[in-house]
Parts: C-alpha cells; sequence; structure tokens
C-alpha cells in the first residue's frame, strides 16, 4: 500500500500510471503484469518497483488470493454491470466525487481519479494512534513472527525475467524512524541485510529510501509508520526517473554491488545506535470526562 501514495504527476519523463494496491505481495507482482501486458498489448517499458522489507517475509503470505481470482472477474459477461450496480461501489463513486468538490472530512483517505491515495486532515491524536497500533502490531507480529521467504529471491527474478526487455527501477519504500524499533527489537537485522543483497543482486542497482536518516525522523513526511506523504514522494521521484529537479531532492543511498558490502556494515551500526538510543512514542493524552 505504500506505493499507492506515490502521485503520477511527480513523474516528469515517464507516462506513468500506479499499479499498486493495498497488501499486494511479490508472488502477485507477475499476475498483474501480465494483466497489463494483455490488456495495452505490449510489455511496459519501465517498471518502478516499490519494495518493502516485510514482502521477503513468508508469514501470512497464503492469506492472499491469487491474481487470476480478480482478474478472471473481468471476462464474466455479467460481473461488471453487477459491480457498477453494487452499493458499495455506488456509495464509493460518490464519495470520491464528493471529495473531488470538498474537502474531505478528518481522518479519513480517498483516491484520487489517477488511483493515487491521499489523507486529509490528521488530527495528532489519530496519527499517534495509528502509530503506536502499528509499532505494537510489527513489534507482536509482522516482525516478531517474520520468517525469511525462501522463494522471494526466485520470485523476483521470475518477474524480471519473464520481461527481459523491460526496465526495472527498484527501490526501497522509506518508512519513518519509529518502524525501526520492532525491526531491532526482534534482531532482523541479518535478514535485512539478507534482504537487500537478493535486491541487489536480482535488480544490479536498487534506490534504497528505507534509512534511519533525516527523512525518516522528520514526521511531517509521514501520515503514520510506514506511509509517506506527498512531501516525501515528490522527493524521491525524481531520482527514480534519474532526473534533477532543483526544488525537489532528496539524499538516499543508491546501492550496487561495488558498495554493498560496505554500507550493510555501517547500516548494522547505524542500527545499532537507534537502538541504543531510541525512545518509545509518547503516550497519547485525551481529556478527562
Amino acid at each position: 500500500s505504500r506505493t499507492t501514495y506515490l502521485a503520477p504527476e511527480y513523474f516528469k519523463k515517464y507516462k506513468v500510471f500506479n499499479y499498486a494496491a493495498n497488501n499486494m505481495r511479490p508472488d502477485e507482482y507477475l499476475g498483474y503484469l501480465n494483466n497489463f501486458t494483455e490488456i495495452t498489448g505490449h510489455a511496459p517499458d519501465t517498471v518502478i518497483l516499490g519494495l518493502d522489507f516485510w514482502g521477503s517475509s513468508s508469514t501470512g503470505k497464503n492469506e492472499h488470493k491469487a491474481p487470476h481470482y480478480y482478474l478472471d472477474k473481468r471476462k464474466n459477461w455479467h460481473y461488471l454491470p453487477g459491480n457498477l450496480a453494487s452499493i458499495d461501489a455506488l456509495r464509493y463513486s460518490l464519495m470520491s466525487i464528493k471529495y473531488a468538490l470538498t474537502k474531505p472530512p478528518l481522518n479519513d483517505a480517498y483516491y484520487t481519479q489517477q488511483l493515487t491515495k491521499l489523507e486529509h486532515g490528521q488530527t495528532d491524536q489519530f496519527r499517534e494512534q495509528r502509530i503506536r497500533t502499528q509499532v505494537k502490531h510489527y513489534t507482536n507480529d509482522a516482525y516478531g513472527k517474520y520468517q525469511w521467504d525462501t522463494t522471494y529471491r526466485s520470485t523476483l527474478q521470475q518477474l524480471k525475467t519473464s520481461y527481459p526487455n523491460t526496465e526495472f527501477i527498484a527501490f526501497t519504500t522509506p518508512i519513518a524512524d519509529t518502524l525501526y524499533y520492532p525491526l531491532v527489537q526482534n534482531y532482523l537485522q541479518a535478514d535485512l541485510a539478507n534482504w537487500l543483497r537478493s535486491l541487489v543482486d536480482i535488480f544490479g542497482v536498487v534506490h534504497h529510501f528505507m534509512e534511519p536518516d533525516k527523512y525518516a525522523k522528520t514526521d511531517s513526511l509521514f501520515y503514520d509508520t510506514q506511509h509517506f506523504k506527498p512531501e516525501l514522494a515528490k522527493l524521491f521521484a525524481p531520482i527514480l526517473e534519474d532526473r534533477i529537479d532543483r526544488q525537489y531532492h532528496m539524499d538516499h543511498t543508491k546501492l550496487d554491488h561495488e558498495n554493498l558490502n560496505s554500507y550493510l556494515l555501517i547500516m548494522d551500526e547505524l542500527l545499532m545506535i537507534y537502538k541504543q538510543n531510541y525512545q518509545a512514542p509518547k503516550p497519547i493524552i485525551t481529556n478527562a470526562e
């Protein structure tokens, strides 16, 4: 879901369609990419691929239905009319039209016509509650029960091999400073290194934005622990299309085979320092009745 916040209009060189979706796993990428190719009649010239560490875990992997379960429905002659006539489709359509004309309510999220996800008017209390909930979830479940997916490398390699003439631009999605705590608390530094090494082996070059840097420490750039705001997306979008933008620029590490080993040593030290200096989120204070 993190890449759903990356708007096509942030790119100038590429004509972009945002194909991201909530909870999409790496083993689903090829099915949806094949669907794109079938509909358009040609393979995409470029795929900008946002990758997160959680996607390398086998935990919860089989909870999703395969892409064909959903894609085959569009070939069913009565599915589309039925879907368009459904109450939910009508409700979401009217809500999108309303939000396009007026301001959405506080703490609500919606999609634009370009399928970019936006959130409106977060209150501090709402954001803090989301952060605390996510930190607990990652500490106890997502990272607490993390297991390296032994098919992860072959899954992404098959994706790349299936489209030999498509350029893949891989990047790791940035996360807020608070989400590094569940990672180091569960001693996943070695798995994180294995993940980055796998990505470099497959794609050759990886734009690494998932770093405990000044951006991760800037609360105003994130909706919560894992979803970045447009202000941050505008900074790294030019990097992904190798474009110099004088207004928007983001420092980051461009990983390849030459610098990977030295970077992993630095990263391990940074995470060790982070763990020593970590401060838990402050309790949420509300007015007592």
